[in-house]
């Protein structure tokens, strides 16, 4: 399958650039970035594109070109095979959700808008899937399970390509599957909400909006004035507090560190074992993805635009909290081999992701409970909520 055209090597020139986008972010790639890697000078660029947004607008057309093929094929084929062929294309074209639910911000208001909503059209035939597979399912546990499928495809965007296509594509169906059919049942109940920490003073609050605007249109994007603008400050009164807008977000990324931190650290405490690890911590990150969205998405998204030293300190960060998820996961599923613990974490962690970025399912009903329920399925511990 063909992701764009091809240059004279024979290489896809917009999957190399949609690469760029995925690892580096939007804001920070140049037009002589995408030149050198496709290969070719600048001036071949601008022949072919007006500029940085239309190559980052070819990319994403030839996205969800590729999506609308793989769902034309599948509605004509069994149900099952949707979810293959979603899968096979997520791990072929591993930059493909990142370009169209995070870059795709950067396209004009209309543009971003449409691509949304065909992007939409997976959770939309998934959830029609599901609800074939089990009748008198719940509309919205139909959809949030739809939800979880689709942020499980963009678990091949985490890894390298190096990865061995063919287990990360059978891990991949593996958890997708489990997801579409398993039998509804009732969600485990809650753990107690941790005690919110976060600020409200001046600084906390311009952060939070800062947050706000920095997911919705790109760190690069937002200047200093928006953001004091929104908090009915000027740039300066923005600047007592925060010396540039870089400090703005390194203090975000580290109020969120902390948080964080703090709660894994008093869930590593509890004796209960793995499974009931694994079930506080991912009730914890649920939580913190309900009541504060942006936070999430910038500690998800944006934090590829801090400055060189916070962003050492926050890739440290991130895999001292990964490692302990993978140690909680091999504790529980002692069967499950170094992709299928990274398949299922990442689809775990995905499902969390979703739950911040969509306005939609954050307002279902009890979605906290169900939210869990479903995280706790991916890892694949059904007792993981139990005490």
């Amino acid at each position: 399958m063909r992701y764009g055209v091809e240059d004279a090597g024979g290489r896809s020139v917009q999957r190399v650039v949609a690469d760029l986008f995925h690892q580096h972010g939007y804001d920070t790639v140049a037009v002589r970035d995408i030149a050198a890697a496709a290969g070719v000078a600048v001036p071949v660029v601008y022949r072919r594109y007006d500029g940085k947004q239309d190559v980052l607008r070819a990319c994403v057309r030839a996205g969800l070109d590729l999506l609308a093929e793989v769902l034309r094929e599948a509605a004509l084929e069994e149900d099952r095979r949707l979810v293959e062929r979603l899968g096979e294309l997520s791990v072929e074209c591993r930059s493909l959700w990142a370009l169209l639910l995070r870059e795709s911000r950067h396209l004009e208001p209309d543009e971003r808008a449409a691509t949304w909503r065909r992007a939409d059209e997976v959770v939309t035939r998934l959830a029609a899937v599901i609800e074939r597979r089990w009748p008198g399912i719940a509309t919205e546990d139909a959809v949030l399970r739809a939800h979880v499928v689709r942020s499980t495809l963009e678990v091949p965007g985490r890894f390298p390509r190096r990865r061995a296509r063919q287990a990360l594509t059978f891990a991949l169906a593996e958890v997708a599957a489990e997801v579409v059919h398993a039998p509804p049942g009732e969600a485990p109940p809650p753990a107690p909400e941790p005690t919110s920490s976060a600020a409200t003073d001046r600084p906390a609050e311009i952060a939070r909006i800062a947050a706000e605007l920095f997911v919705r249109h790109g760190f690069g994007s937002v200047a200093v004035e928006d953001v004091a603008s929104r908090a009915g400050l000027t740039g300066a009164g923005v600047y007592h507090y925060f010396p540039s807008k870089a400090d703005l977000l390194t203090w975000i990324v580290r109020d969120g560190v902390d948080r964080v931190e703090r709660s894994r650290t008093r869930v590593a405490r509890d004796r209960r074992g793995p499974a009931a690890g694994l079930r506080d911590n991912a009730a914890l990150r649920v939580a913190l993805a309900l009541r504060e969205p942006w936070l999430c998405q910038v500690l998800t998204e944006e934090w590829l635009y801090l400055a060189p030293g916070p962003l050492r300190a926050f890739r440290l960060e991130r895999r001292a909290w990964m490692d302990a998820w993978q140690t909680a996961l091999r504790g529980a599923r002692p069967d499950l081999d170094a992709v299928q613990v990274d398949v299922r974490l990442g689809a775990a962690l995905s499902v969390v992701h979703d739950l911040a970025r969509s306005a939609d399912l954050r307002v279902q009903p009890n979605i906290r409970t169900r939210a869990l329920a479903a995280v706790c399925g991916c890892f694949g511990v059904p007792d993981a909520h139990e005490p």
